[in-house]
């Protein structure tokens, strides 16, 4: 990897935060001059991701003489160590200035067993201090690098800006994508929030921007700062979704402007990238993820792990490609072997469009079923998002936690749009306000802190001193409000069954199972039943509804 650089020799590789420029040669012989002390065997390494030069060139030598690299988020060294002590790193390697320099660190004394075409051991989803690393092979990142460079038509004339911090893949793929094509960096620490990050985007003339679903959320109110990069070529936009909407008018923002705009999906175990959406369909498909990378290729299963072939059919989104990486590792133990993948399930559910496109319909982990009715969480984040809401939705039992950021708006009046919005009862629902939500360094939502949030405020079961039917009892009478057009209980079994099957002809000899009642109406249904009638007989579907009324009689007498 980077064995290019010979090739580009005088070009600029990247220009400092202070505006110094550093030529490929410069980088790679700093990047070499820093590494000298370490043995001539492949070296597993540990480097700081930093936007400096310091990393860049530490980074970009390693790779080069052959060594395994991790790079990690130095701004959290509590969770450096418990890696440390399972994979042993020969060196770490600190990079906060413009010359990388090493550090010893306690190891043991048996060398490492390292699979000769292992590069890169990447952290899963941005996470860090988990010690289950993705394993990729310098195969893996000539690959996925090639493939994006050939869909965004990226030259040695471009010149980017890092808006993502190099330990996480998408930030690590900007890298690798304009040093291979011989292009240029610009350093920036800033968030897209600074003006200091545009002055430093105009002055050095970028022609692209890279940002995550959060980034484009913040650039939607200052389209003006694009508009003002007169050399601006391509914008992308990856690590998670980005509501359609938004897609939309990026898409057209872009159309507009003479550039264009590329939403990306991937996974960091295909060394990320597994798809892109052609810049010209973005306008009419803004929910799509687009078409496999060149060189790969996707495909839908069932529960069953049958191929789905039908085109509008959700299964699990499946990826094959050279990208795929080399396995998991949870310690230097799996350095040295492992089985590899020949595949990636995603875990995301998808659907296949006709003109071939590909539509997430989410994380199979992130859809809920409270009362049997699925709920997609994401989709509640991206609809509160679309109103300027910044909001983080999460799952505890049968409630559903929503984290609201600032004065986004008042707890009961979201709870009850929410409610209205997903046909559930507002007690479903609890509206927590926060300061602001906990993000990643990748800009991703943190939900282990909000999960740690969650436990604190809900450390016992809600409700835990009522039984379950009581609970479920309460939370009916919001549930009929809203489902039915009206509140308190009904006054007969005739008017229950009507107001569930509003469009069949309901009369007292039918019941509950020949009106074609579903598990989900069965909930509610037998809930009210109970509150008019009492303890119902384990056939009451089965039961007439004459027969039901009689039992009301009584119950009543």
């Amino acid at each position: 990897m980077f064995r290019n650089f010979n090739q580009f020799a005088n070009r600029i590789c990247v220009i400092d935060p202070q505006g110094r420029h550093f030529s490929y040669t410069e980088i790679m012989a700093s990047g070499r001059a820093a590494l000298a002390d370490l043995a001539p065997a492949k070296q597993l390494l540990f480097i700081e991701g930093r936007n400096t030069p310091g990393f860049v060139s530490a980074y970009c030598a390693a790779l080069d003489a052959g060594h395994l690299v991790h790079v990690f988020d130095p701004d959290r060294a509590q969770s450096i160590q418990p890696l440390i002590e399972s994979y042993s790193p020969d060196a770490l390697v600190l990079t906060d200035g413009e010359v990388a320099r090493l550090a010893p660190v306690p190891r043991n004394p048996e060398p490492l067993l390292i699979e000769d075409d292992l590069a890169l051991l990447l952290a899963t989803s941005g996470t860090t201090g988990s010690r289950k690393l993705v394993k990729i092979t310098e195969g893996n990142i000539a690959a996925n690098t090639a493939a994006i460079i050939s869909y965004l038509g990226m030259t040695g004339e471009d010149r980017g800006i890092t808006t993502l911090k190099p330990y996480y893949s998408y930030g690590l793929t900007v890298i690798n994508t304009h040093l291979t094509a011989g292009a240029s960096l610009v350093l920036s620490n800033a968030s897209v929030q600074d003006s200091i990050f545009w002055a430093q985007a105009t002055q050095h003339g970028i022609t692209n921007f890279a940002g995550v679903p959060h980034s484009y959320e913040l650039l939607k109110r200052m389209d003006s700062r694009l508009a003002a990069l007169d050399r601006l070529r391509f914008a992308t936009q990856a690590g998670g979704r980005l509501a359609p909407d938004l897609v939309r008018h990026f898409a057209r923002l872009a159309r507009q402007g003479g550039w264009r705009f590329f939403v990306m999906y991937g996974q960091t175990e295909a060394s990320p990238r597994i798809s892109y959406l052609p810049p010209e369909q973005a306008e009419q498909f803004p929910d799509a993820i687009g078409l496999p990378i060149p060189g790969g290729r996707m495909w839908l299963t069932d529960d069953m792990g049958h191929v789905i072939t039908d085109d509008g059919v959700e299964g699990e989104l499946n990826y094959a490609g050279p990208n795929v990486m080399a396995g998991y590792c949870q310690s230097a133990i799996d350095l040295g072997s492992g089985d590899r993948p020949a595949s990636l399930r995603t875990g995301d559910m998808a659907r296949r469009l006709p003109n071939g496109l590909y539509v997430l319909a989410g994380r199979k982990s992130r859809f809920v079923k409270p009362f049997g009715r699925r709920l997609n969480l994401d989709d509640i984040e991206a609809m509160l998002a679309s109103e300027g809401i910044e909001a983080a939705a999460m799952a505890s039992g049968e409630t559903l936690m929503l984290f609201v950021a600032g004065d986004g708006a008042t707890e009961i009046a979201l709870a009850e749009r929410l409610a209205q919005h997903t046909r559930l009862p507002a007690s479903v629902f609890d509206v927590r306000p926060i300061e602001r939500i906990p993000r990643l360094g990748n800009d991703k939502i943190d939900r282990m802190a909000l999960q740690r949030a969650i436990e604190a405020v809900h450390g016992t079961p809600p409700a835990a001193a009522q039984s379950p039917s009581a609970v479920l009892r309460a939370v009916w009478r919001e549930f009929s409000a809203i489902m039915m057009g009206h509140s308190g209980m009904a006054t007969s079994v005739a008017d229950i069954f009507r107001a569930t099957f509003r469009h069949a002809e309901v009369n007292k000899t039918q019941s509950f199972v020949s009106l074609g009642g579903d598990s989900m109406s069965a909930v509610t249904v037998h809930l009210q039943l109970e509150d008019l009638i009492g303890t119902l007989p384990p056939d009451w579907h089965e039961r007439s509804i004459a027969e039901l009324e009689l039992m009301k009689g009584s119950a009543l007498g």
